[in-house]
């Protein structure tokens, strides 16, 4: 498998944008995002209000959806959320404070190894991991070795200057 690695084509964050559709592009290699399922349009949906209601006193950062991430040249991911400190201008290149995943069974192998992975390497602070079937979360925190995991309904947060708090138990209502 390994020699069939070297023969596979080697895109860029350029080419991909020129191209038709959706598509992530890590280290290269295009990957299709999953298609949208109700529940987690749903829950995407309350994720965002959950965030706009976190950083109502936090003027320096904002949540967004579905937004690009342009991580190098050659790697370009789209969360289904994130939150940035900053203005992002026409294109983020710079890190995110906290990414959102939401898993299905078609995006599982990609959010909690690909990314993972991707997100760890760049440092990004926080990685949060929602599974809408089982209604748990999983929240990665960045120390000096990399994540460290973490499981909690009410999380509290520390992004620059502002102190947020997310309870995530909110997500699930009306499931």
């Amino acid at each position: 498998m390994g020699s069939a690695i070297k023969y596979l084509p080697h895109y860029s964050t350029e080419e991909r944008d020129r191209w038709e559709g959706d598509w992530e592009l890590i280290k290269g290699i295009p990957y299709a995002p999953a298609s949208p399922v109700p529940l987690n349009q749903k829950i995407l949906s309350r994720l965002g209000w959950l965030l706009i209601e976190a950083l109502k006193d936090c003027h320096a950062c904002a949540p967004y959806t579905e937004l690009d991430y342009y991580i190098s040249e050659d790697t370009v991911v789209r969360p289904d959320a994130l939150i940035f400190c900053g203005e992002p201008g026409n294109r983020l290149t710079e890190r995110p404070e906290m990414v959102f995943e939401i898993i299905s069974e078609a995006s599982k192998k990609m959010d909690e190894i690909i990314k993972l992975d991707l997100y760890e390497t760049c440092q990004i602070p926080y990685y949060v991991i929602i599974y809408p079937e089982e209604q748990r979360i999983k929240v990665f925190v960045m120390e000096e070795k990399g994540y460290t995991q973490r499981e909690s309904e009410i999380s509290h947060f520390q992004i620059k200057d502002c102190d947020i708090l997310i309870d995530f138990k909110k997500l699930w209502d009306r499931v």
